[in-house]
C-alpha cells in the first residue's frame, strides 16, 4: 500500500493541501506579531497546538480515503501519515526561518531545538490520536478527535488551577510556563525528558491501535500475522514502562509539584490562627520563623480592618529559599504570586518583608471576587487593589509616583487597564503604579464598600454613578497636583521608561543570557561572566547587561575600563535614566584610582534620587569616606576590596581601637554585626553612637536600631527608635512606612499583655 506515486498523490490531495495552507497562513500572521515573529519559545508553543491539531485531522482524512485492510497496511498508514504530518509541521518552520532575514533572531539554533521539542512530538501524538479516533468511531471521527484533543489540552488548566504550580507539562503543548512577568525560559532540559514520555504515549496508542485494528479485521478475514501481534504487545509493554516510570518521578524530575512534595522539600512549617507557613528550614531559625508568623498575623489583622473583610478559611504561605528553588517547584522564579481560590501565597524569602502585604490582599479579597477563581474581572482591579493597600511604591506615595509617570509623558489608556487584557499592554511597573493609585483614589474618595462591589462586578458606573472615563478624569486632577523634582523624574524614568515583553527584541534569549551572567558572578567566575555579559550586549544593549559588565569589570579591578565604558554609555543622553545602577560602581571605580571628587559626584547623584534604602545608605557611607582624607585611604579595601564578612569586621575593629576612631567606623561596625545577626552587639554600638553628620545615615541608624530591638522582641524600645527615625525621614512615603512600623510594634505589645 502507498507506492511512491500514491504518496505524491496524497500530498496533492486537499486533505494535505488545506492544513498546509492553513499552517502557512498562521505562520505568516505570526511574522507580524512581536514575540511570535521568530523561532523561539512562544512560536513553538503556539505551533505545537495548531500543527498538532491540523495533523490529527489530516490523518483522519487519509484513513477515510484509504482504510488499511491488514496489519501491515495499518503500519504503512502510520508511517506515511507521520511523514505527511512532519511535512506539514515543517512548513511554518521554513517560513519563520526565512523571516529571520527580516526580523532579528537572537538564537536560531535554540529556536530549532525548541521547535523540534515542542512541535514534532505533538504532531506524532496528535497523529496517533487521529488514528485511534478512526478505530474507536465509525462516524464523527473528527468530533471524537476534537474531544480527545481538547481533553488533553484541558490538563493544562486543571494542573495550573488545582495544584500549587503555575507551569504545566502537557503531551500536546509540551512545557507551558504559566502567565508570569519573568522573561527567562529554563524548561528545555525538563522538556527533553518529558517528550520521551510523549513519544512513548504516542507509541502506546499506535501499538494499541494495531491490536484493535487486527481484532476488527479478524471478524472479517483470517489473519495469520501472529508475529506482528507480538511486536505490538512488546511495544505496548515498553511504552507503558517508560510512561509509568516518568510519572512515578514526576515531582522529583520537576514535571509537577504537589503541596505535600513542596512542604516536604522545604522542611519547615509553622501554624498560626489564620495561616500555615511553609518555609526553608535550613535557612530560618526558630526565632526567624516566629517573626514570620507575627508579620503574617499583623498584616491579616490590619487588612481585615482596612478592607472590611473577615476571611474564615486558613491561608497557606509557601516561602522559597531562592528564585531558582521557586522556579523548580512552582515556576515564576522572580515573580511572587497568589492563588486565591486555593488560599495559597508563593513567595521568595527575600521578598516576604516587602511584598507579603500585596499578595495577602489578593487572598483577603477572594470572597469579594468572581465565583470559583475568586478574583476581580480584570487585572487592573486585581493588582490595583493590592498596590492601593500598600500605599507606597518605590519609596514614593502612589499619587506622587503616578504624577511623576504622567509628567514623563507616559500616558497609557487608563480605561483599557480595567479591561480584560489592557493591563498587560504597558510595562508592568507602569500598570501596577497607575492602577494602584487610581484604586487608592476610589477607596479614599468613595469608601471601601463601593470599591469591593466594583471589585466583584467590574461595573464602575453602577456603583459610582459615573462612568470610568469621568472617574479617571477626576483622579488625574489629583495626581497632577504634584510637582516632581528633576531627581524624582530621573528616578521615574529609570523605573518606568521600559518596554513590555512584547516590545522587546529576543526577550527570552537575552534574559537567559543575563541570568547566566548572574550565576557566574555568584560563583566568582568573573572572566566567564564578562564573556557572558558581552554576549548579551551583542544581542541588545539592555540595562541589566550594561550593569553586569560594569560590575564584572570592577570585580576584575579593571577600574579605568569601567570609567571608559560608563562614559561611552552616558554619551547617549536618552539612556542616562536607565544607567542609574552603574553610578555607584562608577563612583567606586573613581574612588579606587584616587579620583575622589568624581567619585563624590556619582555618590551624590545616587543619594539625590532616593531609589531605595540600601542604595541611599551605600551612597551616604561612601560620601562620608571620600570626604575624610584619613578614612578614605585606610578603609579603601572596605569599599573596593572583595573582603569576607570576618575580614571586613576585623578591618573595622582594628581601626576602631585607635585614637582616630570616628562615628562612621562605629556605624559600619554596628552594620556588620547587624548583617551577622549579632543583634546584641549591633544594639550596643548603635545606642552608644552619637548622631551622625549625614541625615540619611542617622535615619538608617535609628531604623536599624529599631529593627535590631524588634528582632530581640523588645517592641516598646523598637517603637521609640522608629519614632526617632521620623525626624530624618527623606519624604512622606518614608514617614508613612515608619508610622506603620510603629503600629506593628503597638499591635504586638497589645497582644502580649
Amino acid at each position: 500500500m502507498f507506492s511512491h506515486h500514491t504518496k505524491l498523490k496524497l500530498l496533492k490531495h486537499r486533505s494535505f493541501l488545506l492544513p498546509f495552507a492553513f499552517l502557512g497562513a498562521v505562520a505568516l500572521v505570526c511574522t507580524q506579531i512581536p514575540l511570535l515573529n521568530y523561532l523561539g519559545f512562544e512560536f513553538a508553543l503556539l505551533m505545537s497546538a495548531v500543527a498538532g491539531f491540523c495533523c490529527g485531522v489530516y490523518c483522519i482524512s487519509v484513513w477515510k480515503r484509504e482504510p488499511p485492510q491488514s496489519t501491515s497496511e495499518y503500519w504503512n498508514v502510520v508511517r506515511n501519515t507521520l511523514m505527511g504530518s512532519c511535512l506539514l509541521a515543517s512548513f511554518p518552520f521554513v517560513l519563520l526561518s526565512l523571516n529571520a532575514l527580516f526580523v532579528k533572531n537572537c538564537s536560531y539554533l535554540q529556536g530549532v531545538r525548541l521547535y523540534t521539542l515542542y512541535v514534532l512530538p505533538s504532531v506524532v501524538l496528535c497523529a496517533a490520536l487521529g488514528l485511534i479516533s478512526c478505530l474507536v468511531a465509525r462516524k464523527r471521527r473528527k468530533s471524537v478527535f476534537v474531544v480527545l484533543f481538547l481533553s488533553i489540552l484541558a490538563h493544562v488548566a486543571v494542573v495550573t488551577l488545582a495544584r500549587p504550580q503555575i507551569f504545566a507539562f502537557n503531551p500536546i503543548v509540551g512545557y507551558f510556563p504559566g502567565f508570569t512577568y519573568d522573561d527567562t525560559y529554563d524548561g528545555e532540559l525538563r522538556l527533553l525528558i518529558y517528550r520521551i514520555g510523549t513519544l512513548a504515549l504516542a507509541g502506546l496508542l499506535l501499538a494499541a491501535g494495531a491490536l484493535l485494528h487486527r481484532r476488527r479485521l479478524r471478524k472479517v478475514i483470517p489473519l495469520p500475522e501472529e508475529g506482528q501481534k507480538v511486536s505490538s504487545v512488546a511495544i505496548i509493554i515498553f511504552c507503558c514502562v517508560v510512561c509509568a516510570g516518568l510519572y512515578s518521578v514526576s515531582d522529583t524530575v520537576g514535571f509537577s509539584s504537589s503541596e505535600k512534595f513542596i512542604t516536604d522539600q522545604l522542611g519547615g512549617s509553622i501554624q498560626t490562627r489564620h495561616f500555615k507557613i511553609v518555609y526553608p528550614r535550613k535557612l530560618l531559625k526558630a526565632d526567624q520563623a516566629r517573626r514570620l508568623a507575627i508579620l503574617h498575623e499583623y498584616l491579616f489583622d490590619r487588612l481585615r480592618t482596612d478592607l472590611e473583610v473577615n476571611p474564615r478559611r486558613p491561608i497557606t504561605t509557601m516561602i522559597y529559599a531562592s528564585a531558582e528553588q521557586k522556579q523548580r517547584f512552582v515556576g515564576a522564579a522572580r515573580t511572587n504570586f497568589t492563588k486565591p481560590w486555593l488560599r495559597q501565597i508563593h513567595m521568595n524569602l527575600e521578598d516576604v518583608e516587602g511584598m507579603l502585604k500585596h499578595e495577602l490582599v489578593h487572598v483577603m479579597l477572594a470572597e469579594q471576587g468572581l465565583p470559583f477563581l475568586q478574583i476581580a474581572p480584570n487585572s487592573g482591579l486585581i493588582e490595583g487593589a493590592a498596590v492601593a493597600a500598600e500605599r507606597v511604591e518605590y519609596n514614593e506615595l502612589l499619587h506622587d509616583l503616578s504624577g511623576q509617570i504622567v509628567a514623563l509623558g507616559i500616558r497609557p489608556n487608563i480605561e483599557e487597564m480595567f479591561s480584560l487584557s489592557g493591563f498587560f499592554r504597558s510595562y508592568p511597573g507602569v500598570s501596577y503604579a497607575l492602577a494602584g493609585s487610581f484604586c487608592r483614589y476610589l477607596i479614599d474618595r468613595y469608601g471601601i464598600s463601593r470599591f469591593k462591589a466594583v471589585y466583584k462586578t467590574g461595573q464602575f458606573e453602577a456603583w459610582y454613578r459615573k462612568d470610568l472615563k469621568a472617574l479617571v478624569a477626576d483622579w488625574k486632577r489629583v495626581i497632577e497636583e504634584s510637582r516632581p523634582t528633576p531627581e524624582q523624574l530621573l528616578k521615574a524614568a529609570y523605573l518606568f521608561k521600559r518596554s513590555p515583553i512584547f516590545a522587546k527584541e529576543c526577550a527570552r534569549v537575552i534574559a537567559n543570557a543575563n541570568a547566566a551572567t548572574r550565576r557566574l558572578m555568584q560563583k566568582r567566575e568573573y572572566d566567564e561572566a564578562l564573556a557572558s555579559a558581552e554576549r548579551s550586549l551583542s544581542l541588545s544593549k539592555s540595562t541589566e547587561a550594561i550593569s553586569q559588565k560594569v560590575s564584572v569589570l570592577f570585580r576584575l579591578k579593571r577600574y579605568q575600563e569601567v570609567i571608559e565604558f560608563a562614559k561611552e554609555q552616558f554619551s547617549d543622553s536618552a539612556a542616562i535614566p536607565s544607567l542609574l545602577p552603574i553610578r555607584l560602581v562608577l563612583g567606586d571605580s573613581h574612588y579606587a584610582i584616587g579620583n575622589h571628587d568624581q567619585a563624590a559626584a556619582q555618590y551624590e547623584q545616587v543619594l539625590k534620587v532616593n531609589l531605595n534604602n540600601s542604595w541611599n545608605e551605600a551612597a551616604a557611607i561612601r560620601l562620608q569616606l571620600v570626604s575624610s582624607a584619613e578614612l578614605r585611604t585606610v578603609l579603601r579595601p572596605y569599599i573596593v576590596g572583595e573582603l569576607s564578612d570576618s575580614a571586613r569586621l576585623a578591618l573595622l575593629e582594628g581601626f576602631k581601637g585607635t585614637t582616630n576612631s570616628t562615628r562612621l567606623v562605629q556605624y559600619l561596625t554596628a552594620r556588620e554585626y547587624y548583617i551577622k545577626e549579632d543583634y546584641d552587639r549591633a544594639i550596643r554600638e548603635l545606642r552608644s553612637l552619637i548622631p551622625m553628620e549625614s541625615s540619611m545615615l542617622e535615619y538608617i541608624r535609628n531604623r536599624r536600631l529599631a529593627r535590631s530591638l524588634f528582632n530581640k522582641e523588645e517592641y516598646e524600645s523598637a517603637k521609640i527608635f522608629y519614632w526617632r527615625a521620623l525626624n530624618d525621614a527623606p519624604n512622606k512615603a518614608h514617614v508613612l512606612e515608619l508610622e506603620e512600623l510603629v503600629q506593628k510594634c503597638e499591635w504586638i505589645v497589645q497582644r502580649m499583655r
